[in-house]
């Protein structure tokens, strides 16, 4: 162990949290330390115990993967309640999930809109997809193209996708061929599959220019690699 890892175990021996949790990192990730998953819990659990919120995510992860621990989808909902409690999105959109999936709590719809909600509000860009798909899926369609759009807008691929979907079909909105081609295009540009099939469809349609139709097939093609 290096001098500063050294400095940085003394202190986080000593109670300092941000040390705890920059320790634990560093187990985790094996950065300046050897990789030790049993490590970078303990010392995620000595931080989040002080109620530092990126602690309790990192925690929560852990116990949610079975990562230096047992796997424990109720010990995940525990430090993410903790961490999304305190405000921290990533945490929110975490708890959302486990509701809407079920793991660690019973099924809860209703709950995971109120967390993603939340995390949606503060700009996280998964949450608000999530959010939007949810809304799409309980015919809400006004409020899914809101939170698709803003997803979409931070270059979120699969509200991008959703988006161009929800325009061609003109669900919750008029019919726009222009937009949906529009998102298509963003989507494929980052190698989106289902996006590229669709705007092939628009441009057999005859509903996509040409030159747009053409350019994203050269950036699909570098997004995947297939050149």
């Amino acid at each position: 162990m290096k001098d500063y890892e050294e400095e940085l175990e003394q202190k986080a021996r000593e109670g300092d949290v941000k040390s705890q949790l920059s320790l634990g990192w560093k187990y985790e990730h094996g950065r300046g330390v050897a990789q030790d998953n049993k490590e970078a819990v303990k010392w995620y659990t000595k931080a989040a115990e002080q109620g530092r919120e990126r602690a309790q995510l990192n925690l929560g992860l852990m116990y949610k993967r079975g990562l230096g621990v047992a796997q424990d989808d109720k010990a995940a909902v525990k430090w993410y309640r903790k961490a999304a409690d305190q405000g921290y999105a990533t945490a929110q959109y975490n708890l959302g999930w486990m509701y809407e999936k079920g793991r660690g709590v019973e099924k809860a719809d209703g709950m995971a809109v109120m967390w993603y909600k939340k995390a949606a509000e503060q700009g996280y860009a998964e949450a608000q997809y999530s959010l939007g798909r949810m809304c799409l899926e309980a015919e809400d369609y006004e409020s899914a193209i809101k939170w698709c759009t803003k997803a979409a807008e931070q270059g979120y691929v699969d509200a991008q996708s959703n988006l161009g979907v929800m325009y061609s079909e003109g669900k919750g909105i008029e019919k726009d061929d222009n937009a949906a081609a529009k998102w298509f295009v963003k989507a494929t540009e980052q190698g989106h599959l289902y996006a590229f099939f669709c705007l092939i469809r628009m441009r057999d349609l005859g509903l996509v220019d040409a030159r747009d139709y053409e350019a994203a097939v050269k950036l699909y093609r570098k997004a995947t690699g297939d050149s």
